[in-house]
């Protein structure tokens, strides 16, 4: 839709012819957008291209108003409805954003959304974690970490000691065993039940008792 002010009452254009000039009146004036054709009554015309142009928006957010103004003042403003569009979704983990502006950018609505599902996988290194969360619009989000080893807590067996290290896909990367520092023996009163005490470099002691049958 366009709607057409014009201050322009009469305009004409000279034509010289010696020391003569002659004026031929408008026929009519029409807006195209940025273009102003002027009609004189001769059949000529003349195009002319706006030399601003200015947009405003109502307080609807959806209708734009462009105003183009010509170099004889006059101005055609163009009238437009633009409905709000959701933006491409964003991402972060297993959540999906999506955002609705309207035309002059306001924010209409923001909806999030969870994954409905996910899958694990893990590279060949076992460190390269691959996270695929997969969402209602088959939309997916792929996040990569990187996940370095674990070291477990120590197990014990009599005088060794344990320390499993796996990677983050449960693979073990490595064993480490070591021997205790140190044996302390100590007896029972009843003579019979003998406790062997293990301990290892890190402080840690384990204790191992065993009962001798009477020989009598």
């Amino acid at each position: 839709m366009a709607i057409y002010f014009s201050s322009v009452l009469y305009l004409t254009v000279a034509i010289f012819f010696g020391t003569n000039a002659y004026a031929i009146p408008v026929s009519s004036i029409s807006y195209s957008a940025d273009k102003e054709t002027v009609i004189y009554s001769n059949g000529s015309s003349v195009i002319f291209s706006a030399t601003s142009t200015k947009a405003t928006w109502g307080k609807d957010h959806t209708t734009k108003t462009i105003t183009y103004l010509f170099a004889d003042k006059t101005k055609n403003l163009v009238v437009s409805s633009i409905s709000a569009a959701a933006g491409a979704p964003t991402y972060i983990a297993n959540v999906q954003t999506i955002v609705t502006r309207y035309g002059d950018g306001v924010v209409k609505s923001t909806v999030t959304n969870r994954a409905t599902a996910s899958q694990v996988t893990w590279g060949t290194d076992h460190r390269t974690k691959t996270t695929s969360y997969i969402f209602l619009d088959g939309t997916q989000n792929t996040v990569i970490t990187f996940v370095s080893p674990m070291v477990g807590a120590p197990t014990y067996s009599l005088d060794v000691q344990s320390i499993v290290t796996t990677y983050g896909d449960g693979t073990v990367k490595s064993t480490a065993t070591t021997n205790a520092t140190s044996t302390q023996v100590t007896w029972g009163k009843d003579h019979m039940t003998k406790t062997t005490t293990y301990r290892f470099l890190n402080g840690h002691s384990t204790p191992w008792s065993v009962r001798w049958q009477e020989l009598f």
